[in-house]
């Protein structure tokens, strides 16, 4: 609903168009400037997750070496909560610069869907996103402007969604 908002959009235009059974797997068709957003966000919600597994991993391993005192412990926790309040500050700035001109309530909708997706990747949750198919010689498509805008934002939205595969993997 966040992104929507963020993107001047109702939240219905984006739609669930599918769903498989064994895990939640939602197929959801958006606009371009949602499924960017998702992925940007995505991309460093993937690296600040590699962090956070890396500083419970040093928790797991201290404490297996029974070198774990508490004020370590707390101090690698504390770790962590800055990691992911770092994160939501640089990717709330991100989305400020990708659309320009959110009001309060914009933000406030962005943060809390941000919130959301961190929250469900910390609990093993996974996003992935099936990059548009490249625009091929289509002859029966004129060189519009329109077109044009349409190519760059698809091409946007790719570049997106392969960095963070890269990120992510």
């Amino acid at each position: 609903r966040g992104l929507a908002v963020a993107a001047n959009e109702a939240p219905e235009d984006t739609k669930i168009v599918g769903a498989s059974t064994g895990s939640i797997i939602l197929i959801l068709a958006g606009t371009l400037s949602v499924t960017t957003l998702l992925a940007l966000i995505s991309k460093n919600i993937a690296s600040v997750a590699k962090d956070i597994i890396g500083i419970r991993n040093q928790i797991e391993t201290l404490r297996q070496q029974k070198l774990l005192t508490t004020v370590i412990e707390k101090e690698l926790k504390k770790q962590e909560t800055t990691k992911k309040d770092q994160a939501l500050k640089e990717i709330i700035s991100l989305i400020k610069k990708q659309t320009p001109g959110l009001d309060g309530e914009q933000v406030t909708a962005v943060e809390s869907s941000i919130k959301k997706l961190l929250t469900f990747n910390e609990k093993g949750g996974n996003v992935d996103f099936v990059a548009p198919d490249t625009d091929g010689d289509d002859p029966d498509e004129d060189e519009s402007e329109g077109n044009e805008e349409r190519r760059g934002a698809l091409a946007a939205v790719r570049s997106a969604i392969h960095e963070y595969q890269e990120v992510r993997e």
